[in-house]
């Protein structure tokens, strides 16, 4: 233990001599006299030295993508693709909780809903707040998805893991997107939602959603 202000110390000299000639029986200047000394004690600010304790965490790196294109209302996994993947997501920062996690919505672009973190609240919110209701762009580009990633990673020596949700994007040839992960240090997990029987998407005045040549759209896997 030490003190913060030694120099008051020394005026417990002159209050423990006046304590000492103090005769017992006068009770009310022998209190005084303790209150004196406590008060000089506080003055003093004795305080217990500790040491920094350094403790070691062994947290991950994950990026979570969401699609929120139209195809991810389509009701093949219930309700919805769409509020599956929030629950799913939910799940996912109960089950990493010590975790820094990065959340970002894409469709035709990708959209960051929350830096990394491993304040979990804030991610629960940015999903709580997002509406796809609101999101005018149409498509799902994994290209560009990947491509914003890669250029969005602190370090090539951070080893990341990217869990990608999504019912499938626009690109046919699988080769050109997996090199854009390629050049970084990212681990690909993906949770790919939807049926291969697949199933008409419902829009919001109960209709069907249809292509521009009036034919029902059926999204698949």
């Amino acid at each position: 233990m030490t003190v913060l202000y030694p120099s008051f110390l020394w005026l417990f000299i002159p209050l423990m001599i006046l304590l000492w000639r103090t005769k017992k029986s006068d009770l009310i200047t022998t209190v005084h006299l303790i209150i004196l000394i406590l008060i000089v004690t506080a003055l003093s600010r004795p305080v217990l030295q500790e040491g920094l304790q350094e403790r070691s965490l062994e947290a991950k790196d994950i990026i979570i993508a969401l699609d929120v294109s139209y195809s991810m209302r389509a009701k093949d996994i219930k309700p919805t693709r769409y509020i599956f993947a929030k629950e799913t997501i939910d799940a996912l920062l109960k089950e990493n909780a010590k975790d820094n996690i990065m959340l970002i919505a894409f469709t035709s672009n990708p959209l960051l809903l929350s830096p990394p973190t491993t304040d979990h609240e804030l991610i629960h919110i940015a999903l709580k707040s997002l509406n796809p209701e609101y999101i005018l762009t149409k498509g799902t580009s994994l290209k560009k998805l990947f491509k914003k990633i890669a250029s969005m990673q602190r370090s090539k020596t951070l080893h990341q893991n990217l869990i990608l949700i999504t019912d499938g994007g626009e690109e046919d040839n699988a080769e050109s997107l997996t090199k854009e992960l390629e050049k970084t240090n990212i681990s690909l997990t993906v949770l790919a939602l939807g049926t291969k029987q697949g199933t008409t998407i419902e829009m919001p005045d109960g209709t069907l959603l249809k292509d521009d040549k009036n034919n029902l759209v059926v999204s698949r896997i």
